[in-house]
């Protein structure tokens, strides 16, 4: 009995800290997938709309829809924020850790628990860059848009206003540029609203790695 409970225990120890991470970071995968298909789905349809004679015609419609897009996107990224937080903080630290081990050459009782050791770094890091890489492509979507929108002219604009005065509202690069703005820090992903995921923080994770190492390093040759 007293073996079975040991098992058990040690089992769920080990679902705990491999199985469910994973699964929720192939889950938030998943996720931020779809939202860079879907903000890159209207990024082709702003494309084909701008290609247009009357582009500016159709840019009303295709702000309400990508306004409605918008807010989806960041109500999603605000349920994934906590969950995305955890998984980082789990990563980092686990990363931390094993590269400790591998500072410590009496740290590994067998070549076992040192390939085990890699693997958890390799897969640890792997996963965290996964991450940051879909989460700032997320952002740059939207950035493309406005790229897109600041490359008409704006007397193409005005010219569409005073051809159709009083069918349509046409709004005007003064006003989108502000809007595509605001599109983009609400689909920023954050790591429960301290850190906007974006390419930066890769740099500056690695930064903090080698320097922590770096310290541990000193700190054992003395």
């Amino acid at each position: 009995m007293k073996d079975f409970l040991l098992r058990a225990y040690f089992g769920s120890h080990v679902a705990f800290f491999k199985v469910l991470p994973s699964l929720s970071g192939i889950a938030c995968y998943c996720i931020l997938f779809l939202i860079y298909r879907l903000l890159t789905h209207h990024l082709n349809r702003l494309q084909k709309i701008i290609q247009e004679d009357n582009f500016a015609i159709h840019l009303n419609g295709y702000l309400a829809d990508l306004t409605k897009t918008v807010k989806l996107v960041k109500d999603m990224n605000a349920l994934l924020s906590p969950i995305i937080f955890v998984l980082m903080t789990f990563w980092i630290t686990g990363i931390f850790y094993n590269l400790s081990k591998l500072i410590f050459g009496n740290a590994f009782p067998d070549d076992l628990s040192f390939a085990s050791t890699i693997c958890n770094i390799l897969s640890y890091s792997v996963q965290f860059l996964i991450l940051l890489i879909l989460s700032s492509e997320i952002p740059v979507t939207v950035s493309k848009m406005k790229s897109l929108v600041l490359q008409v002219p704006e007397d193409q604009f005005y010219y569409h206003w005073h051809v159709f005065p009083n069918k349509t509202t046409v709004p005007t690069v003064f006003l989108l540029i502000p809007k595509f703005d605001n599109f983009t820090d609400d689909v920023t992903v954050t790591a429960f609203g301290i850190l906007k995921l974006n390419r930066n923080v890769i740099l500056v994770s690695v930064g903090t790695i080698v320097t922590y190492e770096l310290l541990l390093i000193q700190m054992l040759e003395r």
